[in-house]
């Protein structure tokens, strides 16, 4: 079967957009989604629809109706109940995609509901799908103890991603095999899922990676759902199927950040140091929740940071609710939780009479986290002293804060305010263990006789930054050329399951994979003849550094730390806050293309301004067959960006986008706390949210 790029469409590299496949007899498939949030499904009249209109539902999936991720599940098509509004009911199909828009017009489904919904607040108790505790010292004696508590509650809301290219899958059949086309981060659950609902084996279905674009976390299970509904057509009628969603859709049904409500309390003696916090974090998850004890745990981890409190207990939720999934984002859950950390911590550091920074620095000089573990490299002392001297911290927040306790209101002042916030902490590169499952996630390499390494990857699509860091590496492990190295593609029929590309896996555990292939293959070089070839596992625990039972020792593979400042004015009459200048400085490991990093930091910090300040962000590809309804060009300023990286003479790179996403919510809320003299204490923060914060009695 022949397959054509559409005329006109216009690629940005070697691979091919999910909207650039096309063949003459393909069906165009379309979900039909439910119009309620809760409830079940009563009737379905499907008369009076065009003549060409295929209609599939759960009954018609010969397999299981399912998308598993790990330990929890999903269902693929509604089986008559309803969680979510947007649910998927249906799949409706047609050569010609003219007909898909009548047939879903004349449509009727009939609902039975009684208008109840999970709501997230208030949550009931049997909400709840997973909690994740840690506890130090005594804090429950502490707080019977005390009567200096500081008490506040944070708050972010639901942060979509705009898609950066279609999302979709194309899927045909040939000589009693499916090829399935979709940009996937996540090939070999594709592979899985589909197998699982058309209810064939696994080496009937061959996966191939379309143009994945950058991504948000959309591309880790959401592709696995559009190829396997694809694939339930293709499997009924034997002809080609394509799935698009659109933009719109894509933006609601697939990935979304999950909003959290967090309460923090802390005892401090008249000293003003801490002697006992507690924390509890409560994540809407929405209707079938994802990932959820690899989000709990690293929100858990991230809340405790570095700091240095004896009583400390530490407590995330994960609330199902009738909302459409939505916590597969980038960084699962933590930019949320060190946004509450840090503008927490940042207030209590009044209380010691000390500049934030010196208090941030007083903190890390154990070099313990959290867990226990003792990082004797911990590098945010030096991190605080590059940024704090770049923005000229001292300065400005001491002549802030004058300027701030002089002032009688915000609406009286005739000037523009401004002020200036911190924020340190780090995040986590790699799963905290290994999630359970039957297949080992891993990477082959194989040097052959004439010195070329061939490196295999499953997730297909490498960046080609990180491929230059493997070639690198190899090169100098086995004493060869970097451009000896090749780094192999293909598809699921002759490429390893390496697992999700996500949470730093490519940059740091992949790399480490790579590391200890190149070993073995330098070990055995001159003992074994040539071709050797090796795999590599991810090891499924770290058990002599990492107790995830009891939350102790090292959780991650490794760790990019972060210090931000952010410096904002506020016009005391528009209240539209503006950015003066941003400072970062990241240790995210060795650092092979600092330009690369640089650039690649850049936009974490533009895009968490754009999240802490509501701001929409415009889309960057073009659509082919879509018009972006009430799409609006930001009006959002870049403000200047410095990025200095330490970079480290040896060790494993790390990831630079959730550090540099993660920092800058804090520093911006913080520097606007101090602009107004007002404590904000939830994200977007946009001119009409600041003045609601301004009109509540003080």
């Amino acid at each position: 079967m022949e397959l054509n790029i559409i005329e006109g469409a216009r690629v940005l590299n070697s691979q091919r957009f999910i909207d650039e496949f096309t063949s003459r007899d393909m069906l165009h498939l379309k979900i039909v989604r439910s119009d309620i949030p809760r409830g079940r499904v009563s009737s379905i009249e499907s008369t009076n629809l065009p003549e060409d209109i295929l209609i599939f539902e759960a009954n018609d999936i010969e397999g299981l109706n399912r998308v598993a991720v790990l330990e929890e599940e999903m269902p693929l098509l509604s089986n008559g109940n309803i969680a979510y509004e947007g649910e998927p009911i249906l799949l409706i199909a047609a050569e010609d995609p003219a007909s898909l828009a009548l047939a879903e017009r004349r449509l009727k489904i009939s609902y039975e509901t009684d208008f109840s919904l999970l709501a997230f607040e208030p949550a009931s108790k049997n909400q709840t799908v997973d909690t994740v505790c840690l506890s130090r010292g005594n804090p429950a004696k502490e707080f019977e103890e005390t009567t200096q508590i500081v008490e506040a509650e944070y708050r972010t809301t639901i942060e979509s991603h705009v898609s950066r290219a279609p999302s979709g899958a194309y899927v045909e059949l040939k000589d009693g095999r499916f090829t399935v086309y979709t940009a996937t981060h996540w090939p070999f659950h594709v592979r899985a899922t589909i197998a699982e609902v058309l209810g064939v084996d696994e080496s009937k279905i061959k996966v191939m990676q379309t143009n994945p674009s950058p991504a948000y976390g959309e591309k880790v299970v959401f592709p696995s759902i559009l190829a396997a509904m694809a694939a339930l057509v293709c499997q009924n009628t034997g002809k080609p199927t394509r799935l698009l969603l659109s933009p719109k859709e894509a933006e609601k049904f697939t990935t979304r950040k999950a909003p959290v409500h967090v309460k923090s309390t802390s005892i401090l003696n008249e000293a003003g140091r801490i002697i006992a916090h507690d924390t509890h974090m409560r994540f809407d998850v929405g209707a079938y929740p994802l990932f959820t004890k690899e989000l709990l745990q690293r929100a858990v981890i991230t809340s405790g940071s570095y700091y240095q409190v004896p009583n400390v207990s530490i407590t995330a939720e994960a609330i199902q609710t009738s909302a459409p999934p939505m916590n597969i984002y980038r960084g699962l859950g933590v930019s949320q939780s060190l946004f509450a950390t840090e503008v927490h911590f940042s207030r209590l550091a009044e209380f010691s009479q000390l500049n934030p920074g010196d208090w941030k620095k007083n903190h890390t000089k154990s070099k313990h986290i959290i867990t226990g573990a003792h990082l004797p490299n911990m590098p945010l002392e030096k991190l605080v002293d590059t940024v704090v001297e770049q923005s000229d911290f001292y300065r400005k927040h001491s002549a802030y804060e004058q300027i701030r306790k002089r002032r009688n209101s915000v609406k009286a002042s005739r000037r523009v305010l401004r002020g200036i916030g911190i924020a340190t902490g780090f995040t986590g590169n790699g799963f905290t263990d290994k999630p359970g499952s039957d297949k080992s996630w891993g990477i082959n390499a194989t040097l052959d006789k004439k010195d070329q390494l061939t490196i295999e990857c499953g997730t297909m699509t490498v960046p080609e930054a990180i491929k230059t860091i493997w070639k690198r590496r190899a090169g100098e492990i086995l004493g060869i050329s970097p451009d000896s190295v090749e780094i192999s593609s293909g598809d699921t029929d002759n490429l390893p399951d390496s697992g999700p590309m996500m949470l730093g896996m490519p940059v740091t555990v992949y790399t480490s994979l790579v590391d200890r292939c190149c070993n073995y293959i330098r070990k055995q070089r001159f003992n074994k003849p040539l071709p050797i070839e090796v795999r590599r596992n991810i090891l499924s625990a770290r058990r002599s550094t990492w107790d995830p039972s009891n939350f102790t020792g090292v959780p991650f593979h490794s760790f990019s730390w972060g210090a931000v400042v952010v410096e904002v004015q506020l016009d005391p009459l528009t209240l539209v806050p503006e950015v003066r200048g941003v400072w970062a400085a990241f240790d995210c490991g060795l650092v092979y293309n600092t330009q690369y990093a640089v650039s690649i930091a850049e936009g974490g910090i533009y895009e968490a301004l754009a999240w802490a300040m509501g701001e929409q962000r415009v889309n960057p590809r073009y659509y082919q067959d879509y018009v972006i309804e009430g799409q609006e060009t930001p009006n959002l300023r870049l403000p200047p960006v410095s990025v200095v990286f330490a970079n480290r003479a040896k060790g494993l790179p790390g990831g630079i986008n959730e550090i540099a996403e993660s920092l800058v919510p804090a520093a911006f809320v913080t520097a606007l706390s101090q602009a107004t003299g007002v404590y904000f204490d939830r994200i977007p923060l946009n001119a009409e949210t600041i003045q609601s914060y301004l009109e509540e009695p003080s």
